[in-house]
């Protein structure tokens, strides 16, 4: 791969997403051991609701860092881009955090209703840190992303787990707090005087071109992320004990921690094909490449994920052996859900923030429908099986939308 969209680049970048994610996944695993399957189902209810406010109180700002950040080459431009879209998402943030404190008693269980309202504020401080990190990729400078991650998720991670330890579900949200605040705070430092910069911008990038482009991209990042959690959302509204949510949500965590390699993928891949736009060969050379790179990095480690899963938790979390048949069904969708990324990132460096937008309501439709078929009767493996058939489904109609918007480019097949 030629450019930033290399082995190495792929290395720092992954580097970086395992310090973030990885660490954020294994600090929830260490969570589950720590805490009754009860109160990680609390766990898993609040983060599956928290997820989709920060997407709203987003606003797409942390796509649009990568995206647009890449578009201007002039560092005084870019630090002024990123002061606007700093400023969109803590606006829109402060308004979903508000959102979700007030709607809380309408979302969840009394226990878990009372942890989301404690822990909405954090969402216009995560919206303003992950735009302000996703600078460091638009801008190319994958090397300090990864160094300046890793140091905030190692450092960040044995306090975080001590928290945990003394005070329980408590200590996981002031955990929380200090993990996003670490994060951005670390993220704007060394950014500093670039923000402080009177440089113009064109018109292209002004505040409300830029709300209506995140807008349409957080709409289809929200349904996608609904999409994510739609098992755990159904077993939330159908009434499912926490246990249950518990068992569940180990198995999403599982199949989360598998594709943090192809969402590094999809993150190298974004400013390179924004950059091949209007060069059809070599844009659909990178998509090719990436694709067959995302299907490298998913399917032997799932085949091997669902033959020695039901060890490892015999033997390591005991407490979570109803979820064995959950985690092994999930697996499946581990290939699938890597193709639709690449799909999805390809639709993004085009511009077809709306065509992903439709796609993403159709699924969920038809996700919701096989939730409410399923789930009622067959609990948490239906819930299983229900996402089976929506990520093939996605998989299937994203590849179809990329192929197509290919052929629109006139790339030859």
């Amino acid at each position: 791969m030629s450019g930033s969209f290399s082995l190495r680049g792929l290395g720092y970048l992954a580097l970086a997403v395992v310090a973030v994610q990885g660490t954020a996944y294994l600090f929830q695993l260490l969570v589950a051991a720590l805490l009754s399957p009860s109160e990680f189902g609390v766990v898993r209810s609040v983060d599956a609701v928290l997820s989709l406010f920060l997407i709203v109180g987003s606003a797409g700002m942390p796509s649009l860092a990568v995206k647009c950040v890449a578009e201007l080459g002039d560092r005084e431009r870019r630090g002024r881009l990123l002061g606007r879209l700093l400023g969109i998402a803590a606006g829109a943030g402060l308004i979903s955090a508000s959102l979700a404190y007030v709607l809380a008693p309408w979302l969840g269980d009394v226990s878990a209703a009372a942890y989301l309202q404690r822990l909405a504020w954090i969402i216009p401080v995560a919206a303003c840190a992950r735009t302000a990190l996703n600078y460091y990729q638009g801008a190319g400078a994958i090397h300090h992303y990864s160094v300046l991650t890793v140091s905030v998720a190692f450092g960040a991670f044995l306090p975080s787990l001590l928290a945990v330890w003394m005070s329980g579900l408590s200590g996981w949200i002031w955990a929380r707090y200090g993990l996003e605040t670490l994060t951005l705070s670390a993220a704007l430092l060394p950014l500093a005087k670039i923000l402080r910069g009177s440089v113009r911008l064109a018109a292209a990038y002004s505040r409300r071109r830029l709300t209506r482009l995140g807008s349409v991209l957080s709409l289809s990042l929200l349904t996608r992320t609904s999409l994510d959690n739609l098992g755990t959302l159904a077993l939330v509204a159908s009434g499912a004990h926490s246990s249950q949510i518990g068992y569940y949500g180990i198995g999403v965590l599982v199949v989360l921690a598998l594709l943090i390699l192809p969402a590094c993928v999809g993150s190298m891949a974004l400013p390179e094909l924004v950059q091949r736009v209007g060069k059809p060969t070599m844009l659909r050379a990178t998509f090719v490449r990436s694709r067959r790179m995302a299907l490298l990095l998913t399917l032997p480690v799932s085949v091997l994920a669902i033959a020695i899963g039901p060890w490892v938790v015999r033997h390591f979390f005991p407490a979570y052996i109803p979820s064995i048949p959950v985690i092994q069904t999930l697996l499946a969708t581990v290939p699938a859900r890597a193709m639709t990324t690449v799909s999805g990132t390809l639709l993004v460096a085009l511009d077809r923030g709306g065509v992903t937008l439709v796609t993403n309501a159709v699924i969920l439709s038809l996700g919701a429908v096989l939730m409410l078929a399923l789930t009622p009767s067959f609990g948490i493996i239906g819930a299983a099986w229900a996402t089976v058939g929506v990520e093939a489904t996605s998989a299937v109609l994203y590849g179809l939308l990329a192929n197509r918007q290919l052929s629109e480019s006139r790339v030859p097949a």
